[in-house]
């Protein structure tokens, strides 16, 4: 005979995956961006951020950040190159322990000008 009773019942299960926010590009002097974005959701199932530059068509890997900052703010500074000329963005790309990626953010764009006119 039956053994048991079946039910079928709908589930939602709420996602705690931590989201990039606000990711802003600052050009600090003609040699230097700061990047910065914020955090919703827990930092510490982040492992780690690859920030990506975006100018004229090309990508480029630039770096990657620790999760190892006390608040929800971080922050990372790019050295501008002589070939970074015309508009560029930035792309964050979180990293979780598991090493699976979150869903990346792409900054506002900042103007370059040669840095050539200014270095002789």
């Amino acid at each position: 005979g039956n053994i048991g009773n079946t039910h079928e019942v709908d589930v939602t299960f709420e996602s705690n995956t931590p989201k990039i926010l606000n990711a802003n590009a600052l050009k600090v002097n003609q040699e230097t961006c700061l990047i910065q974005w914020t955090i919703d959701g827990s930092l510490e199932l982040i492992d780690h951020f690859i920030i990506v530059k975006e100018i004229l068509g090309h990508s480029s890997i630039v770096g990657k950040s620790h999760n190892n900052f006390s608040g929800k703010t971080i922050e990372f500074y790019d050295n501008i190159t002589i070939n970074d000329v015309g508009e560029l963005s930035y792309k964050i790309i979180p990293v979780f322990c598991d090493y699976s990626h979150g869903t990346e953010i792409t900054t506002n764009k900042i103007r370059i000008n040669d840095m050539r006119k200014y270095n002789g």
